[in-house]
């Protein structure tokens, strides 16, 4: 399994709370840094809720998709307007 985020903190954050880990940095969509990974399963939680153009996310899919082995899965959990209209406790 590999952890992919946007954010060098965040990466920092798991690294420290999974030493073991494989954690890569990610920017601006470019997946370049898993180009030699063929994956099962490619979980994205919340992640297009902050990509700005309806462009940018289809690249982006484009990029998982050739990543993703053939009959192969991405699941793309995203979050709806209401979820920011109330205050909500997890």
């Amino acid at each position: 399994m590999i952890g992919v985020d946007i954010s060098e903190d965040m990466l920092r954050k798991a690294q420290e709370l999974d030493p073991q880990g494989d954690y890569r940095l990610v920017r601006d969509g470019d997946l370049s840094s898993l180009q030699h990974a063929a994956f099962d399963l490619v979980f994205c939680a919340f992640t297009f809720d902050n990509v700005p153009t309806m462009e940018k996310k289809l690249g982006i899919f484009m990029e998982l998709s050739r990543i993703v082995q053939s009959e192969r899965r991405i699941v793309n959990l995203v979050s709806a307007p209401e979820i920011y209209m109330h205050e909500c406790a997890s």
